[in-house]
């Protein structure tokens, strides 16, 4: 009877101190991951219920995939990152990462009208309504914050602008305005990125979605070594492409022309580049 008096006063206490909203589930995880909420600090588990405002760190072995509102978040390891919501005056939701170090995809996809995904970093900020992006910043090293997008767009803008003492008030917003980073391409601010944007490679993307998975990610993938292309026609490989989008359905079936189009167009470039080598 005493530890059962015991237990219930100690989830009492800890009801009373936290009274945040859930955030999330957990529901993958692998390796080291820790949350804190709090004055507590315990080891993450699936199917764990997240609260906003908790904190999440990752070891070197430690990745998560968390359910929020119908998106989506991979974490990777080596990644401390927090979470809050916030809404203004006329009414518009923002849920907030507040990214310390580390790298983590975010697969935003029912958000409503009012409503607004945000990662905060020390060098710059990411705004999105709802895209499938990947993140990274690392606050000892000169590569500033880096995005790339996956599908859809994202609104990258740099730190704060510098005043002169006693002319800006505390969280002013940035004064330069954001640069659009949009699908199949990434892009920087800070460091010694500036505000660059380039394209991305399919094979870059896959690899983006191979070291940071999410529900939902196509099964295979058009990779050009899986097709032997040494050793086939433009046209078989097109009749490949063909086959295997009725094997494994509508997952494939969803992948975008333009990018089929740009497998095709590399396989074009290696196929010629065989057929004119001097033997």
């Amino acid at each position: 009877m005493k530890a059962i008096s015991s237990a219930f006063w100690s989830v009492f206490l800890i009801g009373s101190l936290f009274s945040a909203d859930p955030f999330g589930l957990v529901i993958h995880l692998e390796g080291e991951v820790f949350v804190s909420r709090g004055i507590l600090e315990f080891d993450a588990q699936v199917e764990e219920v997240l609260m906003w405002e908790d904190e999440i760190e990752t070891g070197e072995d430690g990745s998560l995939q968390i359910t929020f509102d119908s998106s989506f978040l991979s974490i990777g390891p080596n990644t401390l990152v927090s979470f809050e919501k916030e809404t203004d005056d006329a009414g518009v939701e923002t849920y907030r990462m507040i990214l310390e170090e580390g790298r983590f995809r975010s697969k935003i996809l029912n958000l409503g009208s009012q409503q607004f995904f945000e990662v905060v970093t020390e060098e710059g900020s990411l705004k999105v309504h709802g895209t499938d992006f990947v993140t990274q910043f690392s606050p000892d090293e000169s590569s500033g914050l880096q995005v790339s997008v996956i599908q859809g767009a994202v609104a990258m803008q740099g730190g704060e602008s510098e005043s002169s003492e006693g002319d800006s008030d505390v969280g002013e917003a940035p004064q330069s305005s954001p640069t659009m980073v949009t699908q199949n391409q990434r892009g920087g601010v800070g460091g010694d990125v500036g505000d660059a944007v380039e394209d991305m490679s399919f094979s870059q993307m896959d690899d983006l979605k191979e070291e940071l998975p999410l529900p939902g990610d196509a099964d295979t993938a058009l990779a050009l070594d899986d097709f032997g292309l040494r050793e086939v026609a433009l046209d078989a490989f097109a009749e490949d492409v063909k086959e295997d989008q009725a094997d494994v359905g509508e997952a494939v079936e969803a992948i975008e022309e333009e990018i089929i189009q740009q497998v095709l167009s590399e396989v074009t470039l290696i196929l010629q580049g065989e057929l004119d080598a001097p033997e």
